[in-house]
């Protein structure tokens, strides 16, 4: 299926390379993804994750979702209280455009606020 733009994916592939063979992930319907990102969980057992930010063009919501990078089994799926925009996750922002972000979506925004992405 298509999506609105440039940057925003409706699934991903993932590709074994021993075994020659592709798993692909298709997002909800009327869900788009941002850049899939691979997480390394290095404490545990090693296990690889597929994680990205999902839009819901009808619900104007973002989630977070994480799959497991061998099974492509949906690990978790978070809701986020806020807008999420494609790309977030490789962008650095200035404090002011975090607030900007924040103003421009109606978030009350705190005198003082820590986030850690």
């Amino acid at each position: 299926p298509t999506t609105p733009g440039e940057g925003s994916f409706s699934g991903f592939c993932t590709w074994d390379m021993v075994e020659r063979t592709y798993r692909a992930v298709y997002y909800p319907e009327n869900e788009v993804g941002g850049e899939p990102m691979v997480v390394q969980d290095d404490e545990d057992d090693g296990t690889t994750y597929v994680g990205t930010y999902l839009y819901n063009m009808v619900t104007e919501e973002t989630c977070f979702v994480l799959y497991n990078g061998e099974t492509t089994e949906l690990v978790c799926r978070l809701r986020m209280p806020y807008r999420v925009p494609f790309g977030f996750h490789g962008q650095w922002l200035s404090g002011q455009e975090l607030h900007n972000h924040f103003e421009h979506h109606g978030a009350p925004i705190a005198e003082e606020r820590s986030v850690v992405v």
